[in-house]
């Protein structure tokens, strides 16, 4: 497996599918798999007639890989339960691709009043904490003039 950069985000899932058994289709399949420097790991298996890839998901996506299995002559699995699968496998990979662009308010970084603010003893009533903090009652930032989005 190769190292994994800091700006990856490696994610693993496993796929069932029909005629793992033909050489010609695991040759392309594995040809395929080795030369996407994308792809971290995988394994196929054929006792269980399942493929289970490990790959950035923020250069490969999931559709990727599936037209991958199909052009290799493999046939995906249509039982419910399958496709169920593989609908969650799409679901959770936009998910987290949504949830990258996103900026938690943790990760920004807090002024310096802020810092304080959350520095202060339990003790201290709210109103005094309020004070102590950098944003006003009806939510302005006191350096920005302006209300912070959330």
């Amino acid at each position: 497996m190769e190292s994994i950069e800091q700006n990856s985000h490696p994610v693993t899932h496993s796929w069932n599918v029909t005629g793992l058994a033909d050489l010609e289709a695991r040759h392309l399949l594995t040809a395929w798999l080795m030369n996407n420097h994308d792809i971290l790991d995988f394994v196929l298996d054929g006792t269980h007639n399942t493929v289970k890839i490990t790959y950035d998901m923020l250069q490969v996506s999931s559709e990727q890989i599936e037209a991958a299995l199909l052009a290799s002559h493999l046939t995906l699995h249509t039982s419910f339960f399958s496709a169920v699968q593989r609908y969650m496998i799409h679901f959770t990979e936009q998910n987290q691709l949504d949830n990258l662009q996103y900026i938690p308010r943790w990760s920004r970084g807090l002024c310096d009043m802020e810092k304080a603010a959350e520095r202060s003893p339990p003790c201290c009533s709210a109103e005094k904490r309020q004070k102590q903090s950098c944003y006003s009652a009806n939510g302005e930032h006191a350096s920005k003039g302006g209300i912070l989005p959330l």
